[in-house]
């Protein structure tokens, strides 16, 4: 994703007019920052706490959503450098991704709160 966007990022800077600001380069880099940092702090964590830290699905969700929203970054870099003409259908695509897990993460969610009742008794 790094490649692309670098390459994508002279090609703006090749076919840009004056005044044309590209935001999404600032976004990946910021995203793209803070899950390496996430990620380097997490290791020292776990190296240097006694005893050691349990990583689960909840202590790694910062890092997931910042790896998705650096994500959506690059693909709006991309799609300043290369999606033009005919390749703008191309920006349905992360709708397309954002609806798919939504409509696969509503069910999962909604079948685990109703296995979670409280004991009668």
């Amino acid at each position: 994703m790094l490649g692309l966007s670098i390459l994508a990022q002279r090609r703006i800077k090749k076919d840009a007019t004056e005044g044309v600001s590209n935001s999404g380069l600032r976004i990946f880099t910021f995203f793209g920052l803070s899950s390496l940092l996430f990620v380097g702090v997490l290791i020292l964590t776990y190296l240097f706490t006694h005893p050691t830290i349990d990583v689960d699905n909840r202590m790694l969700l910062p890092l997931f959503v910042s790896c998705v929203m650096s994500f959506y970054a690059a693909w709006a870099v991309w799609q300043a450098a290369w999606f033009k003409g005919w390749l703008r259908l191309m920006q349905v695509l992360p709708w397309l991704v954002a609806i798919l897990c939504i409509a696969w993460y509503i069910p999962k969610r909604a079948r685990k709160r109703t296995s979670i009742t409280p004991a009668m008794g």
